[in-house]
């Protein structure tokens, strides 16, 4: 939050985190592909 406001840092996803991208594939159930990232960034504007 620090770097958000204070240092107006821009607020990133780290779309092609391997870790995240496990995660959001198990929890949302989707395969690992070439779409992945563009989901990922949907659910964080949700």
């Amino acid at each position: 939050m620090i770097l958000l406001f204070t240092l107006e840092r821009p607020d990133e996803l780290p779309v092609n985190d391997y870790q995240l991208k496990k995660a959001v594939c198990e929890v949302y159930g989707y395969e690992e592909d070439k779409n992945l990232p563009k989901r990922i960034e949907a659910i964080g504007e949700k």
